[in-house]
């Protein structure tokens, strides 16, 4: 067996470093990730947030993912539009066309505004319940295809619909149905150039 190190391993790593932004390949386009949560359509009678690691991935074929980088914590006003998060900063990825995007939760904690009305009960002091403790909450969505191509970056956009799985339950409970969440979470992309 050979070892191969000192010189050998400097001009390997130099040669990749030459490459500068084709390490990836010639042809690298870009996404970013978002949260958000619109309000109902009849408007909230609450307010709070969404605070602790989410996640962003996108897939050609719902088997290999690319993540848009690795669970970020941030924060995420419920039922406050426009009030878009961002997950991850742009990523380079690779060109192609992609049908399926990905939402991952981890660690997330629900904070309900004082005097916030949530299933007809009013809570008058905030309130606290977990929406994705421990295990990661994994929310798959097929999208219509997109293809991105060198210079375009795909924007993938994920709204939290807080109104289909925050119940009076879940507040007073102080967990979050995971297939509650996962039914109601919604996902779009636009590609921009």
């Amino acid at each position: 067996m050979r070892r191969y190190g000192g010189v050998g391993a400097l001009v390997a790593a130099m040669s990749l470093f030459a490459c500068g932004d084709d390490v990836l390949g010639p042809d690298v386009a870009q996404s970013e990730g978002f949260v958000f949560d619109d309000p109902a359509a009849g408007g909230a009678s609450y307010s709070g947030t969404a605070a602790g690691n989410f996640q962003v991935s996108i897939s050609a074929d719902g088997q290999t993912w690319i993540d848009l980088g690795s669970l970020n914590g941030i924060t995420v006003s419920l039922q406050v539009s426009p009030d878009e998060r961002t997950v991850h900063g742009v990523q380079s990825i690779p060109e192609g066309t992609f049908n399926r995007v990905r939402l991952v939760l981890q660690d997330v904690e629900v904070t309900v505004a004082a005097g916030s009305t949530v299933g007809g009960v009013t809570f008058p002091q905030e309130m606290k319940t977990d929406l994705a403790s421990g295990a990661p909450l994994s929310i798959e969505r097929g999208v219509p295809d997109f293809t991105v191509r060198e210079g375009e970056r795909a924007e993938v956009r994920f709204d939290l619909n807080s109104e289909g799985w925050l119940t009076a339950d879940a507040v007073q409970g102080g967990l979050v149905s995971p297939a509650d969440v996962r039914a109601a979470v919604t996902a779009s992309v636009t590609v921009r150039e």
